[in-house]
């Protein structure tokens, strides 16, 4: 079949109804191409068409987010257990100590710490979360003097914007006495206890 022709026999062009004309220009090129329909019937989509969710299947290419602006994302992230049972010390000091390698300079670490002790003496122990040596009052407790239980949550997140490198992020208290005698109690303190976990976890992000 000659280039400019159509065969006939091959192609049906219907008429509608309406005096708008369709034109259907091709490209500038000095290169053959070949436009394949599908065997099968259906409606063209064109770039001001919407498709259906239910339409879409088979296998979608991978996503990066990496050229995304203005949106929080995680480029580093560390999660920290401490499950022995340990005695106290009295006043104030430093609870437990973790390190996170941080990879920018201008992202800002998020630690979300929780804690589990046992028995108590203090309602208030100024109780604080650090990060890259700034203590942040963003953790706390409830206390009931009335009643001791078994095992006492100590619950917070703190965040930071702070140099890349090695980071440590603590737990620590300020006030003279006990915020809990015993940290990660396990059935040593009641029977009905399994070995509790203190967890602290770090998120690097980036805007």
């Amino acid at each position: 079949m000659a280039n400019g022709t159509i065969a006939v026999s091959q192609l049906d062009i219907l008429t509608q109804s309406g005096t708008g004309v369709i034109t259907v220009v091709p490209p500038a090129t000095n290169t053959d191409r070949t436009l394949t329909l599908p065997d099968e019937a259906g409606t063209v989509l064109t770039s001001a068409s919407s498709l259906a969710a239910g339409n879409l299947s088979g296998s979608l290419p991978a996503i990066s987010g990496a050229a995304l602006t203005g949106v929080g994302k995680v480029i580093s992230y560390s999660f920290h257990t401490w499950g022995t049972r340990t005695s106290s010390t009295s006043g104030a000091h430093v609870v437990w100590s973790v390190t996170h390698t941080k990879l920018s300079s201008t992202s800002k670490l998020v630690a979300r710490v929780s804690m589990i002790g046992k028995g108590w003496s203090n309602g208030v122990s100024g109780e604080y979360i650090s990060i890259d040596g700034t203590q942040y009052a963003s953790i706390c407790y409830t206390y009931d003097n009335a009643w001791a239980p078994a095992n006492i949550p100590i619950i917070g997140t703190a965040s930071k914007v702070c140099d890349a490198g090695s980071r440590v992020v603590s737990f620590g208290v300020s006030a003279s006495g006990y915020l809990a005698t015993i940290w990660n109690p396990n059935s040593t303190d009641d029977g009905r206890n399994n070995q509790k976990v203190s967890t602290i976890e770090i998120l690097e992000i980036e805007t």
